[in-house]
Order: structure tokens, then sequence, then C-alpha cells
């Protein structure tokens, strides 16, 4: 994992949102996902109904994803869907990709998760990591988790000292990442040597060292 800048509190707006741009794309990198396909080329103006409807004609659609801009809350022209099965999956890839909609072809492949989600030892060098580091960077968290869910689920390697997550100043809404310092260095090295997935609620979520 690469070195990060940490934000401050005080960080602009724009600095944020270019941040939470390249975190929602990054969000098709890594392993694939069981049952979620990653569509691409969704038009701006689209109607979400008519969107899962389309999309619910595969086999039983459990959820979709499309983010927003958030200055026009105008659709970003991707998303993801979540079925309940393999089958509707392989579906949705087979009958919806080049589909025509609103003008424009669908692009419809196999989701993939975060970098590194559910696999953080996997992707951070131990090494590079300075010994006196204690925060943690942390995203694909649950939009809707809070300060006292996060801290639970990582005083589970060490004692945290804070909890920091990022929400849109206009909304108040989690932007799906944080920063979690830990009281001493060992308990973040414990979470980067973690060979089980990290769950925040029902979430495996992706973490790096936030190295100054």
């Amino acid at each position: 994992a690469g070195k990060r800048a940490r934000n401050s509190a005080g960080a602009n707006d724009a600095s944020s949102d270019a941040e939470e741009s390249e975190l929602e794309d990054g969000a098709s990198e890594g392993e694939l996902e069981a049952h979620t396909v990653y569509v691409e080329g969704i038009p701006f103006e689209c109607d979400e109904t008519e969107l899962w409807n389309l999309f619910a004609k595969c086999g039983n659609l459990v959820d979709m994803r499309l983010p927003r801009w958030n200055d026009s809350n105008r659709l970003r022209g991707y998303g993801h869907f979540d079925f309940d099965s393999e089958e509707a999956m392989l579906k949705a890839i087979k009958t919806m990709d080049k589909h025509t909609i609103g003008g424009r072809y669908l692009r419809v492949t196999q989701a993939k998760t975060a970098r590194s989600a559910g696999a953080p030892a996997a992707s951070v060098n131990l090494k590079a990591v300075p010994e006196s580091c204690t925060t943690l960077f942390v995203k694909n968290l649950p939009y809707d988790t809070d300060e006292d869910v996060v801290q639970e689920a990582f005083s589970a390697f060490g004692k945290v000292a804070n909890v920091r997550l990022p929400r849109w100043h206009h909304t108040g809404k989690l932007k799906g990442f944080g920063y979690i310092e830990f009281a001493k260095p060992q308990a973040l090295r414990a979470v980067l040597q973690s060979k089980d997935p990290i769950m925040v609620s029902d979430r495996a979520v992706s973490v790096d060292p936030d190295v100054r």
C-alpha cells in the first residue's frame, strides 16, 4: 500500500470530493464478488425504478447502488446490482451487457471487491510501515454505521483512541471511509497481520496504514 497523506479536519470540500471519487472508482478493483454485477454506461438522467425493473427480470435483485454527484444529484453513470444467486448474476451479464437504454449501451461485468477488502495483510508491506504508526485508513465502510460500531469492531485488536468518519457537510451522511487511531502501534500492526476478513456490521472493509 502506498503512502497516504492524512486529511485534516479542515480539509476543503474539493479535496474531499476528489478523494471520495477516487474511492468510488476504486470499488471495482480486486477479487470477484459472488453475485454482484458492475454496470457502466447508465444514462445520467435514468430513472432508478426503470433500472431496478430492468435488472430484476434476470432474477431476484436484492440491492442496487447508484452513486450520484453531490452538486447536481445526477447519476454518475455506473452502479452495482446485487442478486441472490450466481444464476441470476450470470443472466444479467448475458442479457444486459450491450443493452441499450436512453441511447447508451450498458457494459455489464461481474463486480469486484474494493482492493484488499477482506484480506488486508495481502497488500501491505509491514516493513514499509513506520513502527510508530498508529492510524489506520479504512474504506468500504457501511454508510449506515457510526463511530461506536466502528470502534467496537476494531477494539478486538487493541485500544482505540479515536475514530473519525468524514461526512458530507450538506447531508450529514458518511462518505464510506474513515480513520482509526489506536493507542499503541502494536494494535495497528495486528490489524494489518490479520488473516481473517475485518467486518464492520456485515461488510468486509479495506485497510491501509495512514502514513504521514
